[in-house]
C-alpha cells in the first residue's frame, strides 16, 4: 500500500496535445473494432488474427474516454448538454433522412406509414431511445457527475479504494472471471461501466498510481493484449474477452492513458492540429456505424483474401474522412446558432445549477 502514497498527476484541465492524441487513437481503434466484424471467422489467418487483435485493443476506446473525462472531472451545465443534446439531434435526423432516401421508397406515400412516423419519433428521441448506448450513458454520467465529484471529493482514500474494489468486483471480475454479468448487456457496454471507469479516473486524478505500474504502462498495456488475444484465439470464441467490462480490458485502458499521459508531446503546429481534430472525436462515433454500413460492401466479399486489410484501412481513412467533413460543414451551418442558445441557457441556469450543486 506503500506506493499508492504516490503523488497525483498533474491534471490540468487545459488541453493537452498528448490526451488529445490518445483520443484520436481511441476513436480510430473504436472504429476499426466496428468495421471488421465481417472479418470474423475468415478462413484467412491473417485476417482472422486482425479481428481478435483489433477487438481486443479497439474495446478499450470507450473505457478510455471515459478513464480521461473522470481524470480531468466532467463540469456539467445544462449549456452544455444542451449543446451535446442538439449535436447528437442533428446527427440522429441527418441519419434518419438519408436511410429514407436510400430506401428508394417514393416520399409521397412513406408519409402514411407507421413505420415513418415510429423512426421519426426515435431519430427525435436518440438519448433516451438509445440509439448510441454510449452517449445515453454518458448523458446519464454527464448528469450525475456533479454528484460523483463530489462523494469523490468528501471520500477518504481508504473509502474511495473500497468504491472502487467493490464495483471492480461485481462488475468486472464477476464477469470475467465468474462468466456473471451483472449489467443487461452480455459485453458490458453498460452506464455501470462507465461509472466505474469514471472513478477510477477521479481515483487516479486525486491519489495517483504506484510507480511501478505507471513506469511500465506499456508492457502491461501489451500484456493485456496478448493475454486477451492469446485466450480469444486458441481458446475460446474471438470475442470471449473483448468486452468492456473484462477486467483486462480495463487493465489495458487504464495503462494506455498512464503511457499516453506521461508522453512529452510539444511542437506548437502539431500540437494545434492534434488538437483540433480531436474536437471531431464524437462526430466520428456518430457517423461511424452507419458509414460503415454504407461502404462495408467496398470490403466485405475479401474477407477471405490477402487484399482485405488493404481494402478495410482505405475504407477507414475514407469514413474518418467523410465524418470530419460532414461535422466540418454542420459546424459552418450552426454553430453560431448553437453558441447564442448555449450561452442564454448558461446565463439563465447556472445560479440554479450553482445553488443545487455547490451551495452549502
Amino acid at each position: 500500500m506503500k506506493d499508492l502514497q504516490n503523488t497525483p498527476i498533474s491534471n490540468n484541465k487545459l488541453r493537452q496535445p498528448n490526451i488529445e492524441l490518445l483520443r484520436l487513437v481511441a476513436i480510430v481503434l473504436i472504429s476499426f473494432m466496428h468495421g471488421i466484424k465481417c472479418a470474423y471467422g475468415s478462413e484467412n489467418q491473417l485476417n482472422a488474427i486482425s479481428f481478435v487483435l483489433v477487438n481486443a485493443v479497439g474495446n478499450m476506446g470507450v473505457t478510455v474516454f471515459i478513464l480521461i473525462s473522470g481524470y480531468f472531472g466532467i463540469q456539467s451545465k445544462v449549456s452544455k448538454l444542451f449543446r451535446l443534446w442538439g449535436i447528437i439531434l442533428f446527427y440522429s435526423l441527418l441519419l434518419f433522412f438519408v436511410s429514407i432516401y436510400l430506401s428508394g421508397q417514393e416520399l409521397p406515400y412513406i408519409f402514411y406509414t407507421k413505420s415513418f412516423y415510429k423512426d421519426l419519433y426515435t431519430a427525435l428521441t436518440p438519448i433516451t431511445s438509445g440509439t448510441w448506448w454510449f452517449f445515453t450513458s454518458y448523458t446519464i454520467l454527464f448528469m450525475l457527475a456533479p454528484l460523483f465529484n463530489k462523494a469523490a471529493d468528501c471520500m477518504t482514500k481508504r473509502q474511495f479504494l473500497y468504491l472502487i474494489v467493490v464495483l471492480l468486483f461485481f462488475y468486472s471480475i464477476s464477469p470475467t472471471f465468474f462468466m456473471h454479468s451483472l449489467s443487461n448487456t452480455p459485453n458490458g457496454k453498460c452506464t455501470e461501466n462507465m461509472i466505474l471507469a469514471y472513478f477510477i479516473g477521479r481515483y487516479i486524478a486525486k491519489y495517483g498510481i504506484p510507480d511501478t505500474i505507471r513506469h511500465h504502462a506499456f508492457s502491461i498495456w501489451g500484456g493485456c493484449l496478448l493475454l486477451i488475444s492469446f485466450i480469444d484465439y486458441f481458446i475460446f470464441d474471438p470475442l470471449f474477452m473483448a468486452k468492456d467490462h473484462n477486467l483486462f480490458i480495463i487493465m489495458g485502458a487504464l495503462c494506455l492513458f498512464l503511457y499516453f499521459h506521461k508522453s512529452n508531446i510539444h511542437h506548437p503546429n502539431i500540437d494545434y492540429v492534434i488538437c483540433y481534430i480531436a474536437t471531431y472525436v464524437f462526430p466520428i462515433y456518430l457517423l461511424n456505424w452507419k458509414l460503415i454500413e454504407y461502404l462495408e460492401p467496398l470490403y466485405i466479399g475479401y474477407n477471405n483474401e490477402n487484399s482485405f486489410l488493404y481494402r478495410f484501412l482505405l475504407v477507414q481513412i475514407g469514413i474518418i474522412t467523410i465524418s470530419i467533413i460532414i461535422e466540418w460543414v454542420r459546424r459552418i451551418l450552426f454553430d453560431k446558432s448553437i453558441h447564442k442558445i448555449e450561452k442564454y441557457i448558461n446565463d439563465k441556469t447556472t445560479p440554479l445549477f450553482n445553488n443545487i450543486f455547490y451551495s452549502k
